[in-house]
């Protein structure tokens, strides 16, 4: 590893840890969001919602379809998702 890469890796951890924080509250935002549809016939719990990857790389736009008991099931992160494979 040379000189300008070890010192650029602090700012490039800084800058994914505030995309994975910004993925985040867009997955609540997405979850609360559609709290509204899940009493709905079509909008039910069983019914797949895409939430975003929270890798915190800015080049993935991955969508992850979970449904609203799957996204529930994280605790205060709720929608928590991490890198996929």
């Amino acid at each position: 590893m040379t000189a300008p890469d070890r010192e650029s890796r602090p700012l490039r951890d800084e800058r994914m840890a505030a995309n994975e924080a910004l993925f985040r509250e867009v997955n609540e935002r997405i979850f609360d969001a559609t709290a509204a549809l899940a009493d709905w016939p079509w909008g039910g719990a069983s019914s797949a919602i895409d939430f975003v990857c929270e890798c915190g790389h800015a080049e993935c736009f991955e969508q992850i379809p979970l449904t609203r008991e799957a996204g529930a099931c994280c605790g205060p992160a709720r929608a928590r998702l991490g890198p996929t494979p």
